[in-house]
């Protein structure tokens, strides 16, 4: 069931189900290009930058999956519950948390 927000490109549309399933499909036919489990309750759409899906889970961790393949390319642990979509700036992906914070992830120190 897909519940949140969706992130689209010219080619493909990028959802997540609140369980984990994160998904691409083909923008015009719908047809399913790959889906990967991430074993972590998202909670938040996602969001595109630089061919990587970014996504933030529940239990506090931001995603970077690969968007033509699905891998999991890295993950980063920032403590509490990501409650907004991630966004960037150059290199640097922000995110704010459920205890108020607000971080900032510099490319390098993923």
């Amino acid at each position: 069931h897909i519940n949140l927000p969706l992130a689209v490109t010219d080619d493909a549309v990028f959802g997540a189900t609140e369980n984990g399933v994160v998904f691409s499909r083909e923008s015009r036919t719908g047809k399913e290009i790959w889906s990967t489990d991430v074993q972590s309750i998202v909670g938040v759409a996602p969001s595109i930058a630089a061919n990587t899906v970014l996504l933030g889970t529940k239990d506090g961790n931001i995603l970077g999956i690969d968007s033509k393949t699905g891998e999991i390319l890295w993950r980063f642990h920032v403590g509490s519950a990501i409650t907004t979509s991630p966004i960037t700036a150059g290199d640097t992906i922000y995110v704010g948390t459920e205890d108020g914070s607000l971080h900032a992830i510099i490319g390098n120190r993923r």
